[in-house]
Parts: C-alpha cells; sequence; structure tokens
C-alpha cells in the first residue's frame, strides 16, 4: 500500500467505478479531491483502496491486504484519528484488526443489506405530500430530526454533544441542497437525502420519519420522488444500505433489489492509530 499520487486518479476511479455498488462513498470523495486515500496495486493495475477522510471515517474497498499492506497503512496513518470504519464486512474485518482497532469500544457495529436499483424500473407508490428542497429556514427542525436520527440509526449518545453535532451536520446538508423534504400542508412527514452523487448515480443517505408519522409510507415515497427527479436529470441508478426490516420492505416496494452487504462501524470515542507491531 502507498499513499494516492494524483497520477493515480484514472486508475483509481477505473477500479471505483467497477464497484461503484459498494464503493460510492469512496468514488465521490475521491472526485471531490478529499485527502487521505492510500491505494495497493498488483501487476499495474488498482486492486484495493483505503481512505482515512478529514472526518476521521476509514472507508475500505479490496480484499487480500496483507500484513504487509496493514502495516504499511499503520506507519502512514499513525497519530490520526479514526472515528469508525465502512465497507463490505470482510474488508472491515480486515481493516480493524490490520490496523490494531478490533478491540475499540464501538458505538455502533451493524452489517446492513446492500440494496441496488435501477431508475426506469422504479415503482413510484401513490400517497400524500409534495417533495421540496431543505432550505436555511429549516436548520432549527431539521437539527432535531438529525439528532433523532444519529440517535436511533447511528448509534450516538443523547445528549448535547449529539445535538451539538446534529446542528453540524443540518447545517452541511442543507448547504449541500441534496436533502428533500416530503410534506403536506406545510407540516414535515419524512425526509431523505443522496450521501454521495455522481453523475451516473446516486447513494440515498439519511432517511428519517418521526415515530408519530410512521408505518404510512411517507419516507417510501419521500425517496421515490427524489429518485424521480434524480432521474430526470439523467442519474441512471440508485443504492443505498438499510437499517431495519421495516426499511428494507419499504425499499423492496420500489424495486431494489438486495445485492450483498454492507458494514458499518462506529467507535464510542475517537481512536488514535498506533505504529507498526
Amino acid at each position: 500500500m502507498r499513499p494516492y499520487r494524483s497520477l493515480d486518479q484514472a486508475a483509481c476511479a477505473d477500479y471505483l467505478t467497477m464497484h461503484t455498488d459498494a464503493a460510492m462513498f469512496l468514488r465521490a470523495n475521491l472526485a471531490r479531491g478529499e485527502d487521505g486515500f492510500w491505494v495497493r496495486e498488483t501487476k499495474g493495475q488498482v486492486d484495493a483502496v483505503v481512505q482515512l477522510g478529514p472526518s476521521g471515517n476509514m472507508l475500505v474497498h479490496g480484499s487480500g491486504l496483507n500484513r504487509g499492506d496493514w502495516a504499511d497503512l499503520r506507519r502512514g496513518f499513525i497519530g490520526k484519528v479514526c472515528r469508525g470504519a465502512n465497507g463490505l464486512p470482510d474488508a472491515v474485518a480486515a481493516a480493524l484488526d490490520g490496523l490494531g482497532l478490533h478491540a475499540a469500544p464501538r458505538a455502533l457495529d451493524r452489517v446492513e443489506p446492500r440494496c441496488g436499483l435501477m431508475l426506469d424500473k422504479m415503482v413510484l407508490p401513490d400517497g400524500p405530500g409534495v417533495l421540496r428542497t431543505w432550505n436555511a429556514d429549516d436548520l432549527a427542525w431539521l437539527s432535531v430530526w438529525r439528532a433523532d436520527y444519529l440517535t436511533e440509526a447511528m448509534g450516538a449518545a443523547q445528549g448535547a454533544a449529539t445535538q451539538a453535532l446534529a446542528r453540524v451536520e443540518a447545517g452541511r446538508l442543507i448547504a449541500r441542497g441534496t436533502g428533500r423534504l416530503l410534506q403536506r400542508d406545510g407540516i414535515p412527514l419524512a425526509i431523505t437525502a443522496f450521501n454521495a452523487v455522481l453523475p451516473d448515480q446516486v447513494q440515498i443517505g439519511g432517511v428519517y420519519t418521526p415515530a408519530s408519522l410512521r408505518g404510512r409510507g411517507h419516507a417510501r415515497r419521500a425517496v421515490a420522488l427524489h429518485l424521480t427527479e434524480a432521474h430526470k436529470t439523467g442519474i441512471r441508478r440508485a443504492v443505498l444500505f438499510s437499517a431495519s426490516v421495516a426499511a428494507t420492505r419499504a425499499y423492496t416496494a420500489l424495486g431494489f433489489e438486495q445485492l450483498g452487504n454492507y458494514r458499518l462501524v462506529r467507535f464510542d470515542a475517537p481512536v488514535q492509530i498506533g505504529g507498526a507491531t
């Protein structure tokens, strides 16, 4: 493993595109020019990519990384803070072991169904409400919903720290312009967002409906309307990870099919990566 160089851009992008349904975060981060990428080449071809991004989240894609690869990464990441790891289950397990993070206490460690859909095959459900983009006036209530999402879906502890993080994340999501609200007569019903956007494909994330409004198909309709909007701009495919049985049923009703699994790990507290052992 070695640090990514600018001349790796095309080969790295090609490799991730071949595995796009499981590598959307990496593809989007590479396209944005984020730092923290490392690559492995075998016979002149990129066959593994690891990123320890600015937020401290580690993204891993590639199989067969050996002890020498992980030693390279430990040396490269020494002293850096890691808040968690995402990727295919086997790759995440290898990363936690290879970087000495396997014993770190976890707020979240979940394997979720990984699903995909060609948008021309999507089923658009009936239901109430219209979709609109989030705006700055939504920050107050969106921060509350985001805090609830972080505690329910992402294992965050309730309290002031999560509320503060939720407000920061809500502001960031509003600024990106990739979130949508389903509302009826001005009343919010459900939210959805794209957490990775590329010219050919989007990845859905942050779908949330308050407990009092669940079971009525609001989230399903919000996702479908958002994808319909994206399809009109040329997006052909969508992927997502499903956090619950109920969510999986809703996405299946839209036409999504399970492709495999995806593992999300979030540590209780940031962990500093050590050196080679």
